[in-house]
């Protein structure tokens, strides 16, 4: 009998941060839609202008760029401002069978309401813990809207903005007008009177109500973020998805012999905290003087830590290597004994878990969703964050030892085995379908 499949889709994804970013969830993106675009499904995606950036061709995928701003304080963040009706005619154009909506920045916003105007059905992914990256997105600055740039860290503005009636377009414009400039005062007065940890703090919390909740399913690549999410207030559906890393693609650790050298990449934003690594490094110098590190990526974080590395004296045993492609990243890894992280935010780890997608162990903090991946004395050491004694301890205790060494190793590849992206790309499509058929 002949299979019947179900019919191909139609995918709008908004995102604020895709190619040319060098980023987990930029990547991921990529990834997941050239896959699904490789299903027969079509995919269009709404993201921001990168300078000259033009995006190659792909198969029944369709990408829709929009005028940015840099971020003031992270210029590798791009902050999209397109015009609702003009999302809204593009996305109409399209007639997707649902929106898949990324981030919760400027594009997130216009497909949020560009959604409720075409009444289409819409899931989200929460990627980013909040509060930790408002550090380079404070409120004010968060949506880059011009009519409340300098007022938007009050949920009753995040209210007003979400619940307007957008069945009229002319009507709508009124009333959010009417119903920000109601507001407005009063807000001002308070914001001007609370401290910005608190503001932050309730900002991020009520930014993930009035975003999340207006999903009809959310993912989230971790069950601790799925657990805040639901502390947070989230009321809609939630389910875990990992971003899924391309396992075959890296090539495998096979000796386990002890080199003593460390490995750190990623984006050197201060979010990592490279720097209780390196102070960690000298710690366990002083007991084997043997030890390297290798720091691969950039950032803003680059030369405040090449100045601590001159400071303590450890240019001979740090380099600074500079960002590396992932064809060079696949081959790379294998060649050191363990991946090294300090880093608080990771809310799954991508880079981390394609470290151990080559065999390597892991040494990293109890934080977030790193202990999700990071077994705790079967793949890796966890320490306290910003605890550089115990992170020096770990170090050296993973160096001590080759056959503990090739144990760790060997579970770090059975862990991240199971984050293959085609079965994580399968599991997507079931929750588009899922989704899509939602009266």
């Amino acid at each position: 009998m002949k299979e019947i499949r179900p019919k191909r889709l139609k995918i709008a994804i908004f995102t604020d941060t895709y190619m040319p970013e060098v980023n987990g969830v930029a990547h991921s993106i990529d990834r997941f839609s050239k896959l699904t675009a490789d299903d027969g499904h079509k995919v269009m995606i709404f993201c921001p202008k990168h300078g000259r950036y033009r995006d190659k061709s792909y198969p029944r995928i369709t990408v829709k760029r929009y005028s940015s701003i840099t971020a003031p304080t992270y210029r590798d963040i791009k902050i999209a401002l397109p015009f609702v009706l003009s999302v809204r005619n593009d996305l109409k154009k399209f007639k997707p069978d649902l929106v898949h909506i990324q981030t919760p920045m400027g594009i997130g916003w216009m497909g949020i309401w560009a959604t409720k105007l075409l009444k289409l059905k819409n899931v989200q992914t929460y990627h980013t813990y909040i509060p930790d990256f408002l550090v380079y997105l404070k409120p004010k600055t968060f949506l880059g809207l011009h009519l409340f740039v300098n007022y938007l860290n009050s949920s009753k503005i995040i209210k007003a903005f979400l619940e307007t009636d957008v069945s009229d377009e002319d009507k709508s414009s009124n009333k959010l007008k009417t119903s920000l400039s109601e507001k407005l005062d009063e807000v001002v007065r308070k914001a001007q009177a609370d401290k910005t940890s608190r503001m932050t703090e309730r900002f991020a919390r009520d930014l993930t109500r009035a975003v999340y909740n207006r999903a009809d399913l959310v993912l989230t690549p971790s069950r601790i973020l799925k657990r805040i999410l639901k502390k947070n207030g989230v009321k809609s559906e939630v389910e875990v998805l990992s971003n899924g890393i391309e396992f075959k693609l890296f090539e495998k650790k096979s000796n386990y012999s002890i080199q003593n050298k460390l490995i750190h990449v990623g984006r050197l934003g201060h979010e990592k905290h490279l720097e209780v690594v390196i102070r960690a490094l000298k710690i366990a110098l002083e007991t084997n003087d043997r030890i390297t590190l290798d720091v691969i990526g950039e950032g803003p974080a680059k030369k405040p830590m090449q100045h601590l590395v001159k400071q303590l004296k450890l240019s001979n045993h740090v380099r600074f290597l500079g960002f590396k492609r992932k064809e060079d990243l696949v081959k790379l890894f294998c060649q050191y004994d363990a991946f090294v992280t300090a880093s608080t935010i990771e809310t799954q780890g991508i880079v981390i878990l394609e470290a151990m997608a080559a065999g390597l162990p892991i040494i990293g903090v109890k934080k977030l969703a790193v202990p999700e991946i990071v077994k705790d004395k079967k793949n890796g050491y966890l320490s306290k964050p910003f605890n550089e004694e115990e992170m020096a301890k770990n170090i050296l205790l993973l160096l001590s030892d080759e056959r503990r060494l090739e144990r760790f190793g060997k579970k770090s590849l059975s862990i991240a085995k199971s984050h293959e992206i085609v079965k994580c790309k399968e599991k997507l499509e079931n929750y588009y379908y899922r989704v899509a058929s939602l009266k």
